[in-house]
């Protein structure tokens, strides 16, 4: 084992440490949704990062047992594969091999056991793809700009929201161009408190005063606190949509979407001051959204 390959390990010890860690919140987690999600995105990320790197530097049975516990995530994602005790317990027999391949040579192949673990992924993220993809009712419900935005991550995290009691809107929000970076964020920091942003689109081409975007956002109640928090910070106006779940939900936990027209309310003017005020996700994804408005 060379130099590069002896940092590597201790990098994925510690991301397997983690990864330890997020699969025991999982565990008493997985009945919140909104929790659930965020620690399914962390894990995913942290297995995609622990592959990629394992493959780079010749740990091929890290990388393999990666791959496959990666898919099963994905399904996970996608609403497709439900967390059992089942299901878990795989996941946490994945990092044990994982963390054994850790203490044998990059060469060495898959011990029985962890190639019974791979196996076992593998046949969990193969009837995950037979579930196919997710209905189309939910975007037939959006503004266009918006259905053609979101991936179909995206929706399975929307129609989840609307399965647990929360609401969705379209949000149009606007900024001055000085500080929208601050904003964006403070206004992030409050609408987290009580919901999810689930998807950002440019809005209206900036001017040279301001800056506007419209997202998907999903919340079960508005509170009157947070529309006084954010005047300050932004002016928005929204959109809520007549999205409501029927009937059961399926093998994978998702439900079927009825969608009626949105009930509109007039876009603000963005030198409108009596607009509601909102809020968008994350920076992430600003300077795509800059080059969007600059072409």
């Amino acid at each position: 084992m060379n130099e590069e390959q002896r940092l590597f390990v201790a990098d994925a010890r510690d991301i397997v440490e983690k990864l330890d860690r997020d699969l025991e919140l999982l565990y008493t987690a997985r009945a919140d949704g909104r929790r659930r999600r965020q620690l399914a995105a962390q894990i995913f990320r942290r297995v995609h990062t622990l592959k990629g790197s394992a493959g780079s530097f010749a740990f091929k049975s890290i990388s393999r047992i990666a791959h496959e516990f990666e898919g099963v995530l994905d399904g996970v994602r996608l609403g497709r594969v439900q967390l059992t005790d089942d299901v878990l317990n795989n996941f946490t027999d994945a990092l044990d091999a994982i963390s054994d391949a850790l203490a044998e040579s990059p060469a060495e192949d898959l011990t029985p056991e962890s190639d019974r673990v791979m196996r076992r992924l593998h046949a969990l993220a193969a009837e995950s793809r037979k579930r196919g993809a997710i209905a189309s009712k939910l975007r037939q419900a959006l503004p266009s700009d918006i259905a053609q935005s979101l991936s179909e991550y995206d929706l399975q995290h929307a129609r989840e929201a609307v399965r647990e009691g929360a609401k969705l809107f379209v949000v149009s929000a606007s900024f001055a161009i000085d500080n929208f970076d601050q904003a964006f964020r403070d206004l992030t920091r409050l609408l987290g408190e009580t919901g999810e942003v689930i998807s950002t689109v440019p809005g209206a081409p900036p001017t040279t005063d301001e800056i506007s975007f419209r997202l998907l956002y999903a919340a079960e109640v508005i509170s009157a606190e947070l529309l006084r928090q954010t005047k300050s910070i932004g002016k928005v106006s929204h959109v809520e949509l007549n999205v409501t779940p029927e009937g059961d939900t399926d093998r994978a936990g998702s439900a079927n979407i009825t969608a009626a027209a949105p009930r509109r309310a007039p876009v603000a003017s963005p030198r409108d001051s009596s607009a509601k005020t909102w809020s968008l996700k994350s920076l992430v994804g600003t300077s795509a959204l800059r080059n969007h408005w600059s072409k």
